[in-house]
């Protein structure tokens, strides 16, 4: 682009601040004028990096006429590594870049990619990838930083970033805007991004695209004025600041330009380091457009580049960057030892790095195992620096000797944790104590005047209601330090076990509002199964009423028979007590069933199944008396 045409149409666009103003005004209308002249030039030169001379020397092969879009698209600078490294490295180039030369050294011909890829103790770490857009100086198709940013994400998706644990983004001038919007606006790529390295990139906007918005059609130029009356830049601070108040903004690594651009400083310091979160270094002898073509290993923005990877990414790859006293090495598993099947079993996750870490329950293979926090498979928590959780796990269910699930800690391998209990006799006998206090105290609760007279007025559902209430009251007690949700999911489990189903399954609707996680844990669903095929589910109760099955099929039924005389004779006095109560009645018959049962007693176990059947038809209570009738006829 020739100084003629820019005394044309170029003029033309400054309209009447072009025109030569009088008197005291003179010096300072020349000195925009030349302002003017010396950006135009710039931009030129931002574009196809040549120089304004008359006869400008020949363009390297990476480089191309100011008028030409960038035409080389989003890539992997290298081949992907078999198996693939643990970290992408995305580098994003500018206004009017190139997805290459923004890069490269033109007399070197050597890159930043592979000064980043040599780099000792990170190179073989990393993946990396050139990341492309259209920007230019006239004609339409241009990109602005939004556009950008929506393509940007979508590159990730289709070239497979999104697989890496972690991704950085290395950003020059308004790269490093379209990154921060990328951030920003995915939820998904802010969990897998620890680290950005900004490289003169206008985070307070610019003066000098506050001139160019005038001279070139590009819509990004706008969004990169000055940021006090900028409302594109003021929103990207707000939600930036937004991000990082939620603890998923990554940590910012800025460096800046020394040196003017063709006579101008293109992005000062000021707005070069506005979200830095660390002190930025000065690269020396760089202005706008070197500052990114390194020469050697040792230029300052190669070093910026290794120091920060070194300091907020590579320590999540180390062993050591976890502790974990509660699991023993085990060949390639974990191995931990659940010694109390009653009660919580801490075990306790600590970062004991220096960064932002994320562990997640990556599959969670038993049947019977709840583990809190509720974990969805698949949705990491986040530690601090030096922070620790503890996991807490609890049998909802039958007793195995093994239970197992996947635990994936940052960017470690996932690791598969066996969950034993070292005694099943033992554990048996804590579990048949536990489950006969607990029977002892719902038959005492249902005893009392005051409630059996209460129960007597209120509607069949709340008495229910009442019933999982207090049964949840005797596990809070029990247990302290348990959430509520996991309160309302072991009262549910336990109603369950003595056939208090409608009771079981209100519990458990509390415990899916208090705790939602937990519905997607296997033994949970379990309990959910279980207790649809089991329950007579009416339209009165408190949730809604779901399809029930007309046979016995399905979901595999709760472990409900007493094992030791105590329980038989606890279940016994429970089960008459709830046959005085109308409400309570079939789970009376069915409990008196179960314990028939138990003592072998079939013909008795037979009849009261009958009963519970005649007044509540239920597939369990049919499975119930077939197995009976079965054995009977043995």
């Amino acid at each position: 682009m020739s100084f003629a045409v820019f005394t044309g149409e170029h003029r033309s666009r400054l309209g009447r601040n072009w025109r030569r103003p009088m008197g005291i005004e003179v010096r300072a209308y020349r000195r925009i004028r030349s302002s003017s002249l010396a950006l135009l030039c710039l931009f030129a030169l931002l574009a196809s990096t040549t120089s304004c001379k008359k006869d400008p020397p020949p363009k390297p092969d990476d480089e191309r006429p100011a008028a030409q879009a960038n035409s080389k698209d989003p890539h992997w600078v290298y081949p992907p590594s078999t198996p693939p490294a643990r970290i992408a490295v995305v580098f994003v180039h500018g206004l009017f870049g190139d997805t290459d030369g923004t890069w490269t050294d033109a007399k070197s011909g050597r890159s930043f990619f592979e000064f980043a890829k040599a780099a000792p103790g990170i190179g073989d770490k990393i993946e990396v990838f050139a990341f492309g857009f259209t920007s230019k100086m006239a004609g339409g198709g241009s990109l602005d930083i939004r556009e950008a940013s929506n393509k940007l994400y979508d590159h990730l998706r289709f070239h497979g970033l999104m697989q890496y644990d972690n991704i950085v983004f290395v950003g020059h001038s308004m790269g490093g805007l379209v990154a921060m919007r990328t951030v920003i606006g995915n939820a998904d790529l802010s969990e897998k991004t620890p680290l950005m390295i900004l490289y003169a990139s206008p985070q307070e906007g610019s003066q000098v695209a506050q001139i160019g918005k005038l001279l070139i059609p590009n819509g990004a130029l706008g969004q990169m004025t000055p940021a006090d009356a900028n409302d594109y830049l003021q929103q990207l601070s707000d939600d930036w600041v937004r991000l990082k108040q939620r603890g998923r903004a990554p940590f910012v690594e800025c460096a800046y330009e020394t040196k003017k651009t063709f006579g101008v400083m293109i992005v000062p310091w000021s707005s070069a380091t506005r979200f830095c979160d660390a002190v930025a270094p000065g690269i020396g002898d760089a202005d706008h457009l070197s500052i990114v073509k390194p020469d050697r290993p040792e230029h300052d923005a190669v070093i910026r580049f290794v120091v920060s990877m070194r300091e907020h990414v590579l320590p999540r790859l180390e062993a050591t960057s976890w502790e974990t006293p509660d699991f023993i090495g085990e060949d390639r598993h974990w191995v931990y030892s659940l010694g109390n099947v009653t009660n919580r079993n801490p075990a306790v996750l600590k970062n004991a790095s220096k960064v932002r870490q994320r562990y997640e329950i990556a599959a969670l293979a038993g049947k019977d195992l709840l583990i809190l926090p509720a974990l969805e498979p698949g949705k990491p928590r986040e530690l601090s620096p030096g922070q620790s959780e503890t996991l807490e796990f609890v049998v909802l269910g039958d007793l195995r000797p093994e239970y197992r699930f996947d635990l994936k800690l940052s960017s470690l391998e996932t690791r598969t944790v066996l969950v034993r209990i070292p005694n099943m006799a033992a554990a048996q006998a804590e579990r048949d104590a536990q489950q006969a206090a607990f029977a002892q105290k719902i038959r005492d609760f249902i005893a009392s005047p005051e409630q059996v007279a209460r129960f007597e007025r209120l509607p069949e559902a709340q008495t229910q209601a009442v019933i999982a209430d207090f049964a949840r009251t005797t596990f809070a007690e029990r247990i302290p330090g348990l959430n509520e949700g996991g309160q309302w999911l072991l009262a549910s489990d336990a109603l369950a076990r003595i056939n208090f189903l409608d009771s079981a399954a209100a519990a458990l609707s509390q415990a899916k509002t208090r705790l939602p996680a937990a519905i997607e844990q296997p033994s949970v669903e379990r309990l959910d199964s279980a207790i649809r095929l089991r329950a007579n589910e009416r339209p009165d109760r408190p949730t809604t009423p779901q399809p029930r099955p007309t046979d016995a099929r399905a979901a595999a039924p709760l472990e409900t028979a007493p094992r030791t005389a105590r329980q038989q004779a606890v279940y016994l006095d429970l089960a008459e007590q709830a046959q005085k109560i109308d409400a309570l009645k079939p789970e009376g018959l069915v409990l008196e069933g179960d314990v028939m049962h138990a003592r072998g007693d079939r013909a008795a176990a037979a009849a009261a199944y009958r009963d519970a059947g005649a007044i509540r038809p239920s597939p369990v209570v049919t499975r119930k008396l077939d197995a009976v009738s079965t054995e009977r006829h043995r």
